[in-house]
């Protein structure tokens, strides 16, 4: 199917496509046409619910109207509203507090924010293009160096990749922070070498700039995003999706986790004897230095 036209307004978007979609998928499409700024900031669980529907009826539809997904959908959709999160800035029943019926202590919370994690993980899965994935397993595994940035939210998900392979062997330079170490690193960097560049939402500009100077070097590129239509996305060479919607005013970087650990599990599984014996000398460092007990 052809990826949806950014020109349209939404409401013609479902007027195309609503001849074609089934009766629970047609109950689905009004609603979203009707209440667009209620769907931009609800997650598809709470959605499908509300409608009676199953998840899955909501996915199929959003990829019956041309979007990679609901998180796709959803990005679509908060272009036209001011950037909000309706858990921190109030709910969507119009005066300031909550919805009737819904459970705003802790333990709702919780099971709230548990829920949208287990779809962004699931719907993870759906949109990671398995054949980049197999694509940056080789990428890490040829490269003489590696430098993995990103800035913002992203930081903390570059560092636990970065210092997972840094372990297991591979050569990972890893620059805390953005600035001029970051560009220092940059132009070390020869074809040889990888760039993996990592960041959602709103993007930081120095990401999106090193993988730009990156790409214009000739330097092989990976990035781990959150939708298709991310600024990173057209500067990869293999690019890596991961939704990060969340009930809180801070992106969820659960599912984006979840990708680099598959990563660190692939590349173990890849190249085995190498990952085995540089954890072998670690492990045997970490005790001679005593920074491990076995207790």
């Amino acid at each position: 199917m052809p990826g949806v036209d950014r020109t349209a307004s939404f409401q013609d978007l479902v007027a195309q496509a609503f001849p074609r979609l089934s009766p629970k998928q047609q109950r689905v499409a009004r609603f979203l046409a009707s209440n667009e700024a209620v769907a931009a900031f609800t997650p598809a669980t709470e959605l499908a619910a509300r409608l009676e529907v199953d998840p899955a009826t909501v996915v199929r539809l959003t990829k019956s109207l041309g979007f990679a997904g609901y998180p796709d959908l959803q990005r679509h959709l908060r272009a036209r509203f001011p950037h909000h999160y309706p858990a921190f800035s109030g709910s969507s029943n119009g005066h300031g507090g909550t919805s009737e019926g819904q459970d705003s202590g802790a333990s709702g919370l919780l099971q709230r924010a548990f829920a949208q994690d287990h779809e962004n993980l699931r719907l993870g899965l759906e949109m990671l293009d398995k054949t980049a994935f197999a694509a940056a397993v080789v990428a890490i595994g040829r490269a003489r160096r590696i430098l993995v940035f990103g800035g913002g939210v992203a930081t903390g998900v570059a560092a636990f990749l970065g210092s997972s392979l840094r372990s297991m062997g591979f050569p990972v330079e890893q620059v805390g922070g953005e600035g001029l170490p970051l560009v220092q690193a940059l132009v070390l960097l020869t074809p040889d070498d990888l760039a993996i560049g990592i960041g959602f939402y709103r993007y930081v500009g120095q990401t999106v700039m090193v993988l730009e100077r990156a790409r214009a070097a000739g330097i092989p590129r990976v990035v781990l995003t959150d939708s298709p239509l991310s600024p990173l996305v057209p500067l990869a060479d293999h690019a890596l999706c991961a939704p990060v919607e969340s009930i809180s005013h801070r992106v969820s970087i659960v599912a984006p986790l979840a990708v680099t650990n598959a990563l660190v599990a692939a590349c173990a599984a890849r190249y085995p004897d190498r990952v085995s014996a540089t954890l072998r000398r670690l492990n045997d460092e970490y005790h001679a230095a005593g920074l491990l007990t076995d207790g």
